[in-house]
């Protein structure tokens, strides 16, 4: 398998930089295209046909919903993940494939970038809807009524990726709120 292509949608000259050096030191990635804003981004997307767009979410303007589902019909298996640096609520992150944190180190960016494209492949006809172990823990934490933020103690990992999880939960079960994933949880002896 080559390398993917990876498109970065961020106005910070630093953010974009310390990205960039890190793409590109892993070797697993092509950089082929840096934008600042999101004005030409439908003619990028077209030509450099990326793998993986990495966007800040502050500069798209709103609706998001509407900029990143656009980008999806032009690109339909393109994984897009959030560059964050400063607080996004979970209505904005959730139309995101999973998130990308400033904090993050070139390891735990890699493994956010491979694990978003295995998720992007199941999409495409892989997945059998399972949740997986991970998935479980959640789903279990949710229905003791739990919080992002004690859910992301607990099992120490990140807010944005106690999203990411509860976003493939909805998207596997088809379940969207609490009280159904209680529901989810008891039938599957979770709780």
């Amino acid at each position: 398998m080559g390398k993917k292509r990876v498109m970065i949608v961020e106005n910070s000259p630093i953010v974009v930089s310390g990205i960039e050096k890190m793409l590109l030191n892993s070797g697993l990635f092509d950089l082929v295209k840096i934008l600042s804003d999101t004005e030409r981004i439908n003619e990028f997307v077209l030509s450099k046909k990326p793998n993986i767009l990495l966007l800040n979410p502050g500069i798209i303007g709103l609706p998001v919903s509407h900029f990143l589902a656009n980008l999806r019909r032009l690109i339909p298996d393109i994984v897009l993940l959030a560059l964050v640096y400063s607080f996004y609520d979970n209505a904005t992150l959730s139309h995101f494939d999973n998130v990308i944190d400033i904090s993050y180190d070139q390891s735990r960016i890699e493994t956010v970038l491979n694990n978003s494209l295995n998720v992007s492949a199941r999409e495409r006809g892989v997945d059998n809807g399972e949740l997986s172990d991970r998935e479980n823990e959640v789903v279990a934490l949710v229905a003791k009524g739990s919080t992002n933020k004690e859910i992301a103690d607990v099992l120490k990992i990140s807010i944005h990726t106690v999203i990411t999880h509860r976003k493939n939960i909805s998207r596997k079960t088809g379940i969207k709120s609490i009280s159904g994933l209680t529901v989810y949880a008891m039938l599957n002896k979770l709780i």
